[in-house]
């Protein structure tokens, strides 16, 4: 396989260059029965969950924002085994209302 314009290469020349590799970074470690996220991954959204939070309490963001930075981080980490990851971060970080004695959304009634 040819990267970026290189000239060719047997086949066992190696890997190919580190910034073709940075692309595959954010998928998940996959073995034959599960799916594990990497621990970067999981590092970085705990400190931008951690800020987010900290953002929405104090009103510089509103709770669609927060809401849906935390819905996009679940769908790209669904697929793999995440459960636990997911139970222990929302019990350890719990979105609170602002202390400006705001409320959270409320969803409308259904009727019927």
């Amino acid at each position: 396989m040819l990267w970026r314009n290189q000239p060719p290469q047997p086949a066992d020349a190696g890997d190919p260059p580190a910034d073709v590799l940075v692309l595959a970074a954010a998928q998940p470690v996959l073995y034959p029965t599960h799916r594990l996220l990497k621990q970067r991954n999981s590092i970085a959204f705990t400190r931008r969950l951690a800020d987010h939070l900290d953002a929405y309490q104090a009103g510089r963001i509103p709770f669609a924002e927060l809401d849906a930075a935390v819905h996009g981080w679940i769908k790209h980490v669904r697929y793999a085994d995440t459960w636990g990851l997911r139970e222990h971060l929302f019990a350890t970080h719990p979105i609170v209302p602002p202390r400006g004695g705001g409320s959270f959304p409320r969803t409308p009634s259904r009727v019927g």
